[in-house]
């Protein structure tokens, strides 16, 4: 979903200077509010993109404390019965 956001951008981008630019020549004829979705629409992608890659990395850092802990506990569990025999 981060990369489906990160290419919404730039294609995004390129309708709004779009936009600007026919409205420049049609003097004004566009519908402003057109504009305000495509910024809209940017600034919305832009922050899914960053959420989807912020749970990401809360993610692997979930699995890499799990899997640390695991570790942990086998490792100390190894280490005492080899202690005690």
């Amino acid at each position: 979903m981060a990369d489906v956001c990160g290419f919404c951008g730039p294609i995004l981008l390129n309708l709004l200077i779009n936009f600007i630019e026919e409205g420049n020549k049609d003097a004004g004829q566009n519908d402003v509010g057109q504009g305000y979705l495509y910024v809209l629409g940017m600034l919305a992608a832009s922050l899914i993109g960053k959420l989807q890659n912020g749970l990401r990395s809360i993610g692997v850092i979930f699995i890499q404390d799990w899997t640390g802990l695991i570790f942990h506990s086998n490792i100390s569990t190894i280490l005492k019965l080899t202690v005690h025999v």
